[in-house]
């Protein structure tokens, strides 16, 4: 996102920088703007123009969708709605505009009007058929709304190209929704009544210009705050309950024929398959986001939840709850999904280490130990050792503190507009004289623990228990920053 609708264009190597495959292709699927805005530049280049051109070139005009634009052109400034998001007291504030760069707005970057939004739906509902022009052939529309080509598990929701299943008070629909800076808007379909609900609401938390520690602790503290899209979806199921027939069907199977499956390769440790980026701070969010399963004869417990119990194949029921979790075992993969989710919305299972107890929290000892080492050094010591051992302990946390900070802050601003400043390669300096300063306090520990440990009075247990806290942080650190892949990276 960018302040200025002038400056929209992004440098060819800026935007390399940004393009990262974190996952293996074909493995799992989940949401991912940035793979959006790199399908819609593709089109763009395919159509040997811009994006922003293609949309305007094969649906805009076909469709006669006038007041409809990729962006928010010059001419339709005045018009534009103005965006709202909410301070800590929950009270609304009225936000500033700011605009999504051209090659991510495949994404989701329209603005257009209620009138125009009426056509858009109408088109939809009609094989993208208006006033006597398609803007489909109707192969591709069919794969555009097959729900089951991308389905994992039969009873879960399924998506086509983008466009995904919904239910609404026992009535099958499709759409999509999101959020931009202020804005957030909600498209339903009910397909075979030939009926389409679209809501703006002139509210987001936000999504920031530079992705950081300061602007993700806002973004998730105030969007704590107010659930952006729950009131709209009840409006949508309060309008389906009483104006849309119940006999609409679900492509869903129906599970008529119940084969237990083997819950032996369930128990593990999931994440969200939600896209993230290759910078720390992407990383260490989606690992905070651990779902922890376990199994126990026929009995599954899911993030503290149960027991559910399989009442369907790959189907696990909570006695006296609403909604179930859907199970599939492909082998290389297993995934679960919930049956309120979307269906882009699901859970990987990975190694056990992969979850914040192991790769997040002892990143955080260096820093609890920081004040005794600091005392050690400051207070004149009779054992060397434990001086050296104090010092050394000190400059490891100082290091390892300080470039986490200045990693998770100045990141993003730093390198993916300007590439491996001096900077940058500073504070992974300090990643690196943290690391050896943690591998040389461990030797010094092995080789002088004749000296370092003692428990022949109460100042000597102590000054044992603070070797162990030492060493105990030194350990993670030496482990843990080439896990991050944050030793000997100066560049990216």
């Amino acid at each position: 996102m960018v302040s200025d609708n002038k400056n929209l264009g992004i440098d060819a190597a800026e935007y390399q920088r940004r393009l990262r495959r974190v996952r293996p292709a074909g493995r799992e699927h989940g949401y991912d703007n940035m793979g959006l805005g790199l399908l819609g530049h593709i089109a763009g280049e395919v159509n040997g123009t811009s994006f922003s051109q293609a949309v305007k070139q094969h649906v805009l005009q076909p469709l006669n969708l006038p007041n409809t634009a990729m962006g928010v052109p010059d001419r339709q400034l005045e018009y534009l709605g103005a965006c709202h998001s909410w301070n800590d007291q929950k009270e609304p504030v009225q936000c500033k505009h700011n605009f999504m760069r051209e090659v991510f707005q495949g994404a989701g970057d329209i603005s257009t009007t209620g009138a125009d939004m009426a056509r858009f739906m109408t088109a939809l509902l009609d094989h993208t058929c208006l006033d006597g022009r398609c803007v489909l052939k109707p192969s591709t529309y069919a794969q555009f709304t097959d729900m089951n080509q991308n389905r994992v598990h039969a009873q879960a929701k399924g998506m086509g190209f983008i466009i995904y299943e919904k239910e609404f008070a026992g009535r099958f629909a499709m759409g999509h929704d999101g959020g931009q800076d202020g804005f957030s808007t909600i498209m339903t379909l009910f397909p075979d009544s030939g009926t389409g609900v679209f809501i703006s609401l002139f509210s987001y938390p936000g999504i920031p210009l530079e992705f950081n520690l300061s602007t993700v602790l806002d973004f998730f503290g105030r969007g704590q705050l107010v659930d952006t899209y729950g009131p709209a979806n009840v409006a949508v199921g309060a309008f389906a309950e009483k104006f849309i027939p119940l006999s609409t069907a679900s492509p869903i199977a129906v599970d008529s024929t119940f084969q237990p499956l083997s819950l032996d390769g369930l128990s593990g440790t999931y994440l969200d398959t939600r896209a993230v980026g290759s910078a720390l701070i992407d990383r260490i969010l989606r690992v905070l986001g651990v779902l922890k399963v376990e199994v126990e004869g026929e009995e599954v417990t899911i993030a503290g939840q149960g027991p559910f119990r399989q009442t369907g194949s790959g189907m696990l029921t909570l006695d006296g709850e609403n909604g179930e979790w859907y199970f599939t075992d492909k082998g290389e993969n297993v995934f679960l999904q919930h049956s309120a989710g979307v269906a882009m919305s699901m859970f990987a299972k990975v190694p056990w280490h992969m979850n914040m107890r192991w790769v997040v929290l002892p990143l955080i000892l260096p820093l609890l130990f920081l004040i005794p080492r600091l005392l050690i050094s400051l207070i004149r010591q009779k054992n060397s050792s434990f001086r050296k051992l104090g010092n050394l302990a000190l400059l490891a946390g100082v290091g390892v503190g300080l470039g986490l900070y200045l990693e998770l802050e100045y990141f993003a601003a730093n390198y993916y507009p300007d590439g491996a400043t001096i900077y940058l390669i500073g504070w992974r300096m300090l990643f690196n004289i943290g690391w050896v300063a943690a591998l040389i306090t461990l030797a010094l520990v092995v080789s002088r623990r004749q000296t370092l440990f003692g428990f022949g009075g109460a100042s000597a247990a102590l000054k044992s228990l603070l070797v162990i806290g030492f060493s105990v942080s030194a350990l993670a650190v030496a482990i843990l920053l080439p896990y991050w892949g944050l030793v000997a990276n100066f560049t990216e």
